[in-house]
């Protein structure tokens, strides 16, 4: 997918939600800022290729009302959420688990 300057990119579009309770996830709309990129054409067609959907728990955290607030709320990664995630997923297109938070260094 290119962007509107015709530059390559990939999109990553982190979604969370409380898998206890949810069966169906419906997307966000995009904001206005990106109708001018090639994303935009990509979302409005339903051609969206998802890359890894991924489960995961982590210790001392026992609901997704916890997560939110010792988690999210506090603007935390996981490494810093708890020290032991377990984590379940899927991603057929590499095999592999392909963590966003390791493209990042962390000081």
């Amino acid at each position: 997918m290119e962007n509107s300057e015709g530059v390559d990119k990939i999109y990553r579009w982190n979604l969370l939600f409380n898998s206890q309770t949810t069966s169906n996830i419906i997307l966000p709309k995009l904001p206005n800022e990106l109708s001018s990129w090639n994303i935009n054409d990509v979302y409005n067609s339903n051609t969206i290729e998802i890359q890894q959907v991924e489960l995961k728990r982590y210790e001392g955290i026992n609901s997704y009302e916890e997560y939110l607030q010792n988690s999210i709320k506090p603007n935390l990664n996981s490494r810093k959420t708890s020290d032991f995630i377990e984590s379940i997923f899927n991603n057929p297109r590499y095999n592999i688990h392909r963590d966003t938070e390791d493209l990042f260094v962390i000081f």
